[in-house]
């Protein structure tokens, strides 16, 4: 949840909110960007929080976010480790059930139809700049807009405090700026850091706003609501910015805005900022040596001109920004966009970890991806950045398979319209589709798709490629999955024979096709080779991932598994105690594997009682 903006005021609107949520309704706050949406339904759960028994606050920027969202918070209440798709609907149903006192908030919400099957169990209270939010139907909307007149006077006042030139400003510089509330933010925290008046902030951003000559009248999609909305802002921005870059370490501001101008406006993590790639960057553009305290005396700067939030005592020291600060800024890129993008993918790809096991930096890394995506369009560089990939794939390792599906499918049209139908890039979406299609249950759909994909790399690549074999290896798993076991074992030996050439015998990609070759001549009824294999295996994977490592871990419980359908119950119930002790140390207690462990440790145990067969 967002700090409190500084000098808060209450608006008509946060009695009327305040009022309708006590009745048990939900509403949506509809405005532009930089209305103060987001500082109400902030202010209104400050306010009733301590009369609640549970508080969600959702960046609810897609649908993947809040799907994200709502299987975590499950996840922790319970302790489910299935996928996303499924926990997100566990936890309407749990909503459903609950207490009434409790109220969601889905903050920032791009389109209200995204949440079709995802909407809470009332009370719900949703931000949105949509602007067809009341015709949608559903909840009730009130829509938020610029200060009253005595709101914004109160605002300024509050702002300047006792100063006594303060009259003689206050009214015009509202009016000049439209009464905006994050124009007369960035406005007076010019006027408080350079000790002057309004009346003289007034005066310069008046001539500043027309030496632009209307310029910034451009810079938002939503001139319907208030035309002078951009206009307002731009010319306050600025000021603050050419102030906040003058500070100490002079010059670092506008860069670094120029960056969170790219990313997801709700959420970025600092790290990103203080990356290797973002300071290489911004050492090549000050010429000289940057550190990570630099970069956060300069955030300091930007927070104290209200361009910007973060609270530098959270744990998590998320950077948020106002999205028509984001815009105003991007407008003034220029052909520097496609250099602040690509520190942008390449920062953000930078501090992706191996292991996504923080579940909340991985899901504001996955949005902050979507953003850049989002905010860069049909860029042709965006189109093979592993960055892509990466938040594609991430996404359906969470449990959202048919989303990884759907979000593949649209890289695949952006990598063809960018870089043509063979390039690697594109090639590797169309696998990636057909892949999640796979896990999604589409079984036939992603053989359809692999078969084709293989055909194309084969061509382009080469039958050896290192794509090429990953491919082939996951087509013999798909076709297995739908019932052509007679083939699996054998084009699973040719993908390895070729790997073995290509990779080695100790290459993760090496490894995992040994695995799922085994497994399948288990399966296919010869579980004496099967065993001989995963032996072999289990030895190379200690060697090369380490005894621990979840894939490690996996063979161990197969060879297990194995050893009892070859006639050896009493060492299958042996390791998979031992297997499942290990998996609840390094995995924890409520890893979807650990359930399996369970179950196949009960069997054995049965059989070898005699209750039960292999």
């Amino acid at each position: 949840m967002p700090l409190t903006a500084d000098c808060f005021q209450a608006r008509g609107e946060g009695a009327r909110l305040a009022e309708l949520v006590a009745g048990g309704q939900s509403v949506v706050l509809a405005g532009p960007g930089g209305a103060g949406k987001t500082q109400l339904a902030a202010d209104l759960v400050r306010r009733v929080s301590g009369d609640l028994d549970l508080v969600l606050w959702v960046s609810a920027t897609s649908r993947e976010a809040v799907v994200a969202a709502f299987a975590a918070v499950y996840a922790d209440l319970t302790g489910f480790g299935g996928g996303a798709d499924v926990a997100a609907q566990r936890f309407l149903g749990w909503l459903a059930n609950a207490p009434r006192r409790r109220l969601v908030i889905l903050d920032d919400v791009r389109a209200l139809a995204d949440l079709d099957g995802l909407w809470p169990p009332g009370p719900v209270l949703a931000t949105t700049r949509e602007r067809d939010a009341a015709a949608a139907g559903g909840p009730r909307v009130l829509e938020v807009g610029r200060f009253g007149v005595e709101e914004a006077g109160a605002y300024l006042a509050a702002r300047f405090g006792a100063d006594p030139r303060l009259p003689a400003g206050t009214a015009e510089l509202a009016e000049r700026l439209g009464r905006w509330p994050l124009a007369l933010a960035l406005a007076s925290a010019v006027g408080l850091e350079r000790d002057q008046p309004p009346g003289l902030v007034r005066e310069q951003g008046w001539r500043t706003r027309e030496s632009a000559g209307g310029r910034e009248s451009e810079l938002s999609p939503e001139r319907g609501w208030l035309p002078d909305m951009a206009d307002a802002v731009g010319v306050a921005c600025a000021f603050s910015v050419g102030l906040a870059d003058r500070w100490e370490p002079v010059g670092m501001a506008r860069p670094l805005l120029e960056l969170a101008s790219l990313l997801e406006a709700s959420g970025m993590p600092e790290r990103v900022f203080t990356s290797s790639v973002v300071l290489g960057w911004l050492g090549a553009v000050a010429g000289r040596v940057v550190d990570a305290d630099e970069v956060r005396a300069a955030v300091g700067g930007l927070r104290r001109l209200s361009l910007l939030e973060q609270d530098p005592g959270a744990s998590d020291r998320v950077i948020r920004v106002s999205g028509l600060v984001q815009r105003v800024v991007r407008a003034e890129l220029g052909e520097r966009l496609g250099v602040v993008a690509r520190v942008a993918a390449d920062a953000l790809y930078d501090v992706w970890p191996a292991a996504e096991e923080d579940g909340a930096l991985v899901r504001a890394l996955r949005a902050n991806a979507a953003a850049l995506r989002r905010h860069l369009g049909g860029q042709g560089w965006v189109a093979g950045h592993p960055l892509l990939f990466r938040a594609g794939n991430s996404l359906g390792e969470s449990g959202q398979a048919a989303a990884a599906a759907r979000y593949f499918a649209d890289l695949r049209v952006l990598t063809e319209r960018s870089v043509g139908t063979r390039h690697p890039g594109t090639l590797t979406a169309r696998h990636d589709r057909a892949y999640w299609c796979g896990e999604a249950g589409q079984v036939a759909i992603a053989v359809r798709e692999l078969e084709q994909v293989c055909a194309d790399q084969a061509q382009a690549l080469g039958p050896r490629h290192p794509h090429t074999l990953t491919t082939r290896h996951n087509l013999a798993r798909w076709r297995g999955q739908a019932g052509r076991h007679a083939r699996i074992v054998a084009e699973l030996a040719t993908v390895l024979e070729d790997q073995l050439a290509v990779l080695g015998p100790r290459h993760p990609h090496t490894l995992t096709t040994r695995h799922d070759l085994a497994r399948w001549r288990g399966a296919t009824g010869d579980a004496a080779t099967a065993v001989t294999e995963l032996e072999q295996l289990l030895r190379d994977q200690i060697f090369a991932l380490g005894p621990w490592h979840p894939n490690t871990l996996t063979t161990r419980h197969n060879l297990a598994r194995w050893r009892g359908h070859a006639g050896d119950a009493g060492a299958a119930v042996t390791e998979l105690a031992r297997v499942l002790d290990d998996q609840v140390r390094e995995l924890g207690p409520w890893h979807p594997n650990i359930l399996i462990t369970c179950h196949n440790l009960v069997h054995w145990r049965m059989v070898l009682d005699g209750a039960a067969t292999p």
